[in-house]
């Protein structure tokens, strides 16, 4: 299945530990422990499109406190994997949305 591919520009939040905080693009935490997108070994940014969100799913797992920082996409050429109705686009990525 091919994907349509937008540029994307908007603003993103992420909360960081205190470890962290002074490399806020660093992505160490997801590839020590991994997380919901990536395995162990791989780094990773995991970032909100509100800050309501990256301040739940900080505090859904990691140790308080935390600092929201604030991030501004501007990318030329993101794959949509959604349905346009906020769904998964196809099995292979409602399975991925799934996994634990």
């Amino acid at each position: 299945m091919t994907h349509p591919i937008r540029p994307l520009r908007c603003p993103l939040w992420r909360m960081l530990t205190i470890r962290y905080q002074r490399e806020p693009f660093s992505g160490e935490g997801a590839r020590l422990h991994g997380g919901r997108w990536n395995p162990p070994g791989v780094a990773a940014l995991y970032l909100g499109t509100d800050h309501a969100t990256a301040i739940a799913e900080f505090y859904q797992s990691l140790a308080r406190p935390g600092t929201l920082a604030p991030y501004r996409l501007d990318a030329t050429a993101i794959a949509d994997l959604t349905d346009g109705r906020g769904g998964a686009c196809d099995d292979n990525v409602a399975r991925a949305m799934a996994a634990p």
